[in-house]
């Protein structure tokens, strides 16, 4: 098959669509229960939500930090010594960038944080919603302004995912149904996915598909090294890891 043209649609046993004659589709809003549109049951965020907290001791940490990989949606575990300061760790000065996620549905209030590098976002910060399977808010970025700033616009439209940079949004889906669907007719939201996907390679993303490198940043049964709201996964042995490492690891 070298092509797919579709001639005609039914729904619920009524013809809605012929591709013989002209269609003007109707468009419905919140075409679902009120609940749906109020999933993102989440504070809005601030640059104190990005800080990673260490021993006062500690002038400098071990950390795991997760390598993306062009080409597919498994990463890998790499180790560095990250330099702290006044018991935070100074991820900004850093050669990472930071991944964190937050629970969003109000069951618990959980998060956790990460250290990113490889083919994933070099500048700027992007948060989406859409983030395989819990669909929790997720954010990447390389400083704290730029995450909040795209984190908040996210929890504002109740879902979606957003890239900013310099302070400013650069790119923006909604997906207001569950944090993870769009009402708007196709050829407007294949306009806004290519609007963002074009927005977070100019960021230095580098992966073949890049929104689904990111939303499966947080898909706990993709190896190797993922991260969820219960801390950062150890895919292949199926339990959880500290992004600080002690001296056993």
């Amino acid at each position: 098959m070298e092509t797919f043209e579709i001639e005609q649609v039914y729904k619920k046993g009524e013809l809605v669509y012929e591709s013989s004659r002209p269609y003007v589709q109707e468009v419905k809003e919140e075409q679902f229960p009120e609940h749906f549109y109020q999933s993102v049951k989440l504070a809005e965020l601030t640059e104190n939500d990005f800080n990673i907290t260490i021993p006062d001791k500690h002038e400098s940490s071990m950390c795991r930090i997760i390598n993306v990989q062009n080409g597919s949606t498994f990463t890998s575990e790499t180790h560095d010594r990250i330099e702290g300061k006044n018991g935070q760790l100074s991820w900004e000065e850093s050669p990472y960038g930071l991944i964190a996620t937050f629970e969003r549905y109000g069951k618990n209030g959980n998060r956790a944080h990460g250290l990113i590098t490889g083919d994933v976002l070099k500048r700027g910060a992007v948060a989406t919603t859409y983030s395989h399977d819990n669909h929790n808010l997720l954010v990447v970025g390389h400083n704290k302004q730029d995450m909040m700033i795209a984190a908040n616009e996210v929890i504002r439209k109740q879902g979606g995912v957003c890239c900013a940079h310099d302070g400013k949004v650069l790119s923006m889906i909604p997906l207001p149904v569950g944090g993870i669907l769009s009402e708007e007719p196709m050829d407007i939201v294949s306009k806004q996915v290519q609007h963002l996907t074009d927005a977070l390679k100019s960021l230095g993303y580098e992966h073949y598909n890049v929104i689904m490198s990111l939303s499966t940043l947080s898909l706990p049964v993709s190896p190797a090294l993922k991260i969820t709201d219960h801390g950062l996964i150890n895919v292949n042995e199926g339990k959880t890891v500290p992004l600080i490492m002690s001296d056993e690891d």
